[in-house]
C-alpha cells in the first residue's frame, strides 16, 4: 500500500519492527534449544541487507531519508528499537519509540 520510495521504506521498517517480537522470541527459543541461530541466519541477513540497500537508496534518491544513513545504520537502529520494545515497552510506547526512530531517519526536507 506504500506510495513512493519513501513510503515503501518506512512501511518496510514498520513491518520489520512489528514482526521482530515474534522473530526474536522464536530465535531465543531455538538458541535455548541449542541451535546456532546466528550462523543459520547468515544468508537471510545478507538478503535482508541487499533488499534494504535498494529500499534505502531509492528513498534517499527521492529525498525522503537522510543521505548520510547506511543500511548498517538502519539495521543498528532497528535492532536497538526491537530490543527495547520487546524488553521494556508497552504496545503504545513501542509505537512511540518507533515513531521517534523513523522521524530521525527522515530527511530534513521530507
Amino acid at each position: 500500500t506504500a506510495t513512493g520510495p519513501g513510503a515503501a521504506f518506512f512501511e518496510f521498517l514498520r513491518t520489520m519492527a512489528r514482526l521482530s517480537a515474534v522473530d526474536m522470541a522464536l530465535a531465543d527459543s531455538f538458541a535455548d534449544a541449542g541451535y546456532d541461530v546466528k550462523s543459520a541466519t547468515v544468508d537471510c541477513k545478507q538478503a535482508l541487507i541487499a533488499e534494504l540497500d535498494v529500499l534505502l537508496r531509492r528513498a534517499q534518491d527521492a529525498g525522503a531519508v537522510r543521505a548520510d544513513m547506511s543500511s548498517q545504520d538502519v539495521l543498528a537502529l532497528m535492532a536497538a528499537t526491537c530490543i527495547a520494545n520487546t524488553r521494556f515497552s508497552t504496545e503504545e510506547s513501542s509505537r512511540r519509540i518507533l515513531d521517534v526512530v523513523l522521524d530521525g531517519l527522515r530527511a530534513a526536507s521530507a
